[in-house]
């Protein structure tokens, strides 16, 4: 809304934050916060929500779209994963919502947060790896070096291990 990355003048009080130049900066990595932020500009502009007028619609939103859909996903992806084992569709999705509601997915997937999208990265990462290294295409190696940036740049730590791993 103020046209910055600034956060001076946040109402939210953070710890996460580093000062440059005389102004706060969040930091965290900058993916999650201009995803976040592209679709926060999205509510804000299309649908006029705001954190001043309705605060707890906006943050619901803001968490279901941008951490939950994350955990959609890696649902989805575990669904598409356990296929080969020719369960019924209730255990695949039964199996599918437990990785995602029976671990610390969900608790975090609750909150605004890097961790549930960055886990759902992860595992993408893994599907697109999975099999025999020299069956490995092109594109399947071009598309875990596309994840494994993406990891690294929505959750440090968590792809700075993965991304030297996958770089081997």
């Amino acid at each position: 809304e103020d046209g910055t990355f600034a956060i001076d003048h946040s109402i939210f009080k953070t710890v996460d934050r580093v000062r440059i130049g005389g102004h706060f900066y969040s930091d965290k990595p900058l993916l999650p916060i201009c995803w976040l932020g592209g679709i926060y500009a999205i509510l804000h502009h299309v649908y006029s929500l705001d954190f001043i007028q309705t605060r707890a619609l906006t943050l619901r939103l803001l968490t279901f779209f941008g951490v939950g859909s994350f955990s959609i996903l890696l649902a989805y992806l575990f669904c598409r994963k356990l296929e080969p084992l020719r369960l019924s569709p209730a255990w695949k999705w039964a199996a599918s919502a437990g990785v995602v509601l029976a671990t610390w997915i969900f608790s975090y997937g609750t909150t605004i947060n890097n961790h549930t999208p960055a886990a759902c990265i992860l595992f993408a990462l893994f599907c697109v790896l999975d099999g025999r290294a020299e069956t490995i295409s092109k594109w399947r190696a071009f598309y875990a070096g596309l994840l494994a940036g993406a990891l690294f740049n929505w959750d440090f730590p968590t792809g700075g291990i993965f991304f030297a791993g996958v770089a081997v």
